[in-house]
């Protein structure tokens, strides 16, 4: 007989999903070798660039190579923030639709393990290596989305009190 999906909790499996996704596509990154990882930064890079300041990627070609590697550096940095920035808000969200408690601070902790085992997989990758600073840097990232997902569910609650 048809069964009810009232007690469902969807929200729960699809943040889960996503969250795994996320991760796996992260994963997928830090198995790159380094010269493809650059080169996907740096289309990605010029993509975004086109996007928000069109005609600065006619300077990015003029620039040396030690500028350009530069700027490389900057977007692979941006790269790492804005990757956890979004595993800190698909992991808090997953974490606020179960029963954890320290939703924040499990969700921190998540995501620092992620982080962590990412440089460790660089270290096993040609021409790459791990390093502690991107780790601090993901942590600083997922801190902001977790912080996101937070003052989003405190703002939300705020105004929906009786």
């Amino acid at each position: 007989m048809y069964e009810s999906t009232a007690n469902v909790n969807y929200p729960k499996w699809i943040f889960l999903a996503l969250s795994l996704l996320w991760l796996g596509i992260i994963y997928s990154f830090s198995l790159q070798p380094a010269d493809v990882s650059a080169d996907t930064s740096n289309e990605f890079g010029r993509m975004l660039v086109k996007l928000v300041v069109p005609g600065f990627v006619d300077e990015l070609d003029d620039m040396s190579p030690a500028q350009q590697e530069q700027w490389n550096h900057v977007i692979r940095k941006c790269a790492h923030f804005t990757e956890y920035l979004i595993l800190g808000v698909l992991s808090t969200n997953t974490l606020y639709h179960m029963s954890v408690h320290r939703k924040l601070l499990a969700g921190f902790g998540l995501c620092g393990i992620a982080a962590t085992i990412d440089e460790t997989i660089q270290l096993f990758v040609a021409g790459r290596s791990g390093q502690g600073t991107d780790v601090l840097l993901d942590c600083f990232g997922a801190f902001v989305g977790i912080m996101f997902v937070y003052l989003y569910n405190y703002r939300i609650m705020k105004h929906c009190r009786p």
